[in-house]
Parts: C-alpha cells; structure tokens; sequence
C-alpha cells in the first residue's frame, strides 16, 4: 500500500494514497462535461428561462412579398394591388453603371391619380422604403442607368404588438 503524506516532516500522520482508478474518473469527467453543456448549451450560452424580455427581443416574422421586380435602367412595372400596412421598399447599386455613380428615381401612381415621386438619389448606390397604410392600385416607375430591385412588402409589426 502507498502512503501519502499530509504534510512536510516527520511529525505529520500518513495515511493511504486514494486508488482513483479509470473507471471512476473518466465517468464522472463525462458527467461533468455533459452537465455543463446541458446548462450552458452548445453555444455556452446561458440557459435562464425566457422571460418577456428576451421574447420581446425576437425578430418579428419575415415579410410576405406581394411583388419584387429588378433590372437595370429605366422600367415602368406594371399595376399591382397594394395592400393596406405595407411597405414598397427600393435598392440600386451604380457600381456598374457607365459613370459609376448615378441617379435613381422611383415614383408610384395609384390609379386615377398623379405620380409621387417616391424617391430621388444620387450616388454609387442606396436604398430606401416608404409604408403604404392604405391600400391601392400602384403602378410604379424606375428613372435611372444603375441595376435596381423595387419590392412591395408587407410591414412587420414590432415584437409584442
């Protein structure tokens, strides 16, 4: 049998070396290990419980599309339904274009009516969105040389509502 000692010099007690053998050392390593990620998870990430906090801090669901049209240069789209709380939402990049930097102009026309110039931009590129609260016939047209996508989008709400 080993002996271990308690301490340093002669006057100290010895007693037996613990036997720490594999079979008890290597599951409770696992226990261990596996009890920390069940806590934590995966991405060592607390796991408190949710509370109206953290739920009010998801992302709202993804909006459903009602139209998306690109190109490149001047396009009149065609009329669409717009329904009430949505969003027509604009992108250009002029990175392409022949100057590299450009005009973008997007205008809507609801039936019966005039055109609104929804936008007027100038630069290598941007974008944009302006809520539509009512609904409508829109027809929609693009004024520019740079490579564009238009899109009418529902709105999300905000979390919580």
């Amino acid at each position: 049998m080993k002996l271990s000692r308690l301490g340093t010099g002669p006057h100290l007690a010895t007693r037996p070396a613990p036997r720490w053998s594999r079979t008890v050392i290597f599951p409770m390593t696992v226990a261990v290990f596996a009890g920390s990620i069940a806590l934590c998870g995966a991405s060592g990430a607390s796991a408190l419980p949710s509370s109206p906090v953290t739920a009010s801090l998801t992302k709202p669901a993804a909006p459903k599309i009602y139209m998306q049209r690109s190109g490149t240069g001047n396009k009149e789209i065609a009329s669409i339904m717009v329904p009430p709380k949505s969003s027509v939402v604009w992108r250009f990049d002029c990175q392409n274009a022949p100057k590299q930097r450009g005009t973008f102009v997007l205008s809507s026309t609801e039936q019966g009516r005039s055109a609104d110039k929804l936008t007027d931009q100038t630069g290598l590129g941007g974008g944009g969105q302006k809520p539509f609260m009512q609904s409508g016939r829109y027809s929609f047209g693009v004024n520019t040389s740079c490579g564009w996508t238009v899109t009418v989008e529902s709105t999300p709400l905000p979390a919580g509502k």
